[in-house]
């Protein structure tokens, strides 16, 4: 767990798509609706086009929150989104 919520990342390797999965219990993806509405975060949600790794993982049906970092995301991008997600956990606990 960081941030307050379990991580899985592609291979291992952070800085590739992470993704977290939504709250236990809670209706849809409110995290990515908050990421969105109040931080102007765009994330994807869902399976992601691989619901055997999710079912692998342990978050199928419900899938995942994905960030897809880019070369044109800086690390002020990250880290801002990093923030976001601790005050949502935060929010949540």
């Amino acid at each position: 767990m960081r941030w307050g919520m379990p991580w899985y990342t592609p291979w291992g390797r952070s800085e590739e798509s992470p993704s977290t999965p939504p709250p236990a219990g809670s209706p849809g993806f409110p995290p990515s609706r908050s990421l969105d509405v109040d931080y102007d975060i765009l994330t994807r949600t869902g399976l992601q086009c691989a619901p055997k790794a999710h079912e692998h993982l342990g978050t199928s049906p419900r899938g995942t929150v994905r960030f897809s970092i880019g070369p044109f995301n800086t690390g002020a991008h990250t880290l801002a989104a990093i923030k976001a997600v601790g005050e949502i956990a935060a929010q949540r606990n």
